[in-house]
């Protein structure tokens, strides 16, 4: 869904600096992230990232750091990651709800 130029207006202009029009043009889904072209991706980052902690968790003197703190390394993708993280929330979530704890 696009966002009206209206919805932008002075604020657009008078914090940000740029003109409605382009506020809004930026932030429509139909046309593109509203990014310049040679713009790098979030997915691109996050691969060199993994790269480099995966990298670091085959280092000795890390290691024996997260082990020394009582932690261990698990190098994985991202994806694996991803998964790890969702399975562990279904699992705190179904535990959280059979104990029916509620925030307070």
């Amino acid at each position: 869904m696009a966002f009206p130029a209206q919805c932008f207006g002075r604020r657009a202009r008078d914090e940000f600096g740029v003109e409605p029009s382009d506020a809004a043009l930026a932030t429509r889904q139909d046309r593109g992230s509203g990014l310049p072209r040679r713009t790098i991706r979030l997915s691109d980052v996050i691969e060199k990232l993994n790269m480099e902690v995966n990298a670091a968790f085959g280092n000795a003197s890390i290691s024996a750091r997260l082990s020394e703190l009582g932690a261990s390394a698990l190098p994985r993708s991202p994806t694996e990651f991803r998964r790890f993280i969702r399975k562990k929330n279904e699992r705190y979530a179904r535990d959280i709800r059979s104990a029916k704890i509620a925030a307070t």
